[in-house]
């Protein structure tokens, strides 16, 4: 595979790896090294990197700190990144980098401002550094201050800036440290065959109404499919109309604890 690069106007800040930081106006074929084909091409704002079917990682732009080259000076040419051989993928923002390795673990360098590196402070990060002790991450991807990834278990986890809320957790806090994103819907399937509750009308509007087959204490958890509780409520009568206004349209699950075990319904909010 043949590496091209184009970049519209002024100057490229050396990201194309021509030697120079002259932009280019029609795509160029850049510079090729030996040793190998290039597997993964990652533009950022002012930087490349690239990897190579050797496992290898190069870089070339600005800010040596985000190549994770210790320094911040602009690079012109391409430059390998460190000596590792075992990386599986890599992806860039303007302002950090992220790359796993093929045992799973999660590596970054870069600006650390809000916690988006992953290491649980705001400290500039110049080389590779380990995210954790995990190895059981399997996709990432960069935010312009944030990171998301997915570990292999299908969870879904976030951090750095989060002053929109884009990191998904509920708040505008931000995250230095890797933070799940939805709690596991770990719902128990009842033992019994009677049923305890029953949805009255399904899909519900505003209301939902549930009738019970006994009038004892039930303990109700409505979650979304994300896994995450949205609403509980202990109900004692044979009846309640619960209101779902303020729920967003979609799937939910209801889960009844009683005396009798535990039940759960499906319940579809139009």
């Amino acid at each position: 595979m043949a590496l091209f690069g184009v970049f519209w106007g002024g100057v490229s800040g050396g990201m194309l790896a021509t030697g120079s930081d002259a932009g280019l106006s029609t795509p160029t074929q850049l510079p090729q090294l030996p040793n190998g084909e290039w597997l993964q091409a990652t533009p950022g704002n002012g930087q490349s990197l690239f990897k190579k079917n050797n496992g290898t990682i190069w870089g070339v732009g600005q800010s040596g700190s985000v190549l994770g080259l210790g320094n911040t000076a602009n690079i012109l040419t391409l430059t390998q990144i460190g000596t590792d051989n075992n990386w599986l993928s890599i992806e860039n923002s303007s302002l950090h980098t992220m790359a796993l390795k093929n045992d799973g673990s999660l590596w970054a360098t870069g600006r650390n401002q809000y916690g988006q590196i992953g290491i649980g402070s705001t400290t500039l990060v110049s080389f590779f550094t380990q995210v954790g002790n995990s190895t059981n991450w399997a996709k990432l991807n960069c935010g312009y201050q944030h990171t998301l990834a997915i570990d292999n278990q299908g969870t879904l986890w976030a951090w750095g800036r989060n002053n929109f809320g884009q990191l998904g957790d509920g708040t505008t806090t931000n995250r230095t440290t890797p933070t799940q994103i939805g709690i596991p819907c770990n719902l128990s399937v009842p033992a019994h065959e009677q049923k305890v509750m029953q949805l009255l009308q399904n899909p519900v509007g505003e209301l939902a109404q549930i009738s019970f087959v006994y009038d004892g204490v039930k303990k109700l958890s409505f979650y979304n499919t994300t896994g995450q509780l949205v609403f509980k409520t202990t109900v004692t009568e044979d009846f309640v109309s619960i209101n779902t206004t303020s729920f967003a349209k979609g799937v939910y699950l209801i889960q009844c604890q009683s005396e009798m075990g535990n039940e759960v319904l499906k319940m579809v909010k139009q």
